[in-house]
């Protein structure tokens, strides 16, 4: 698969070339219903109707609302790599993974390359 990348207003998404979907958080960019429902909707462009793993890097986002964290949660994906950095992103992650209860296997990183060597384990 090519490395395609769709910017949105919140982060990018980019189809990485080894299959797997990447969403990059922009810097402190606070995600509502209206930007979650955006994004989600760049992955299903890029994923062209595959069911893709995908790397979701939060390290650098701004707050979330419970609304985009629900749409999240509720987002097509064979599963979820969360990349963390700061605590503040680790509260963000563990609010969505516990409370938000993502349909499809999600866990949280701090390293992206242990994300993407789990998360290719999703590749079909």
């Amino acid at each position: 698969m090519e490395g395609r990348t769709t910017h949105t207003r919140s982060g990018s998404v980019t189809l990485r070339e080894d299959g797997i979907l990447c969403f990059r958080a922009a810097s402190g960019v606070e995600h509502d219903e209206d930007k979650a429902i955006e994004n989600i909707a760049a992955l299903r462009q890029l994923a062209r109707g595959m069911l893709l793993p995908v790397l979701v890097d939060m390290r650098e986002t701004g707050a979330m609302t419970r609304a985009a964290r629900q749409a999240y949660a509720n987002a097509d994906s064979a599963a979820q790599g969360l990349l963390v950095g700061s605590s503040f992103t680790r509260i963000i992650a563990n609010v969505f993974l516990r409370i938000g209860r993502p349909g499809q296997p999600a866990k949280m990183f701090t390293s992206e390359e242990e994300a993407v060597q789990w998360l290719n384990g999703f590749l079909t």
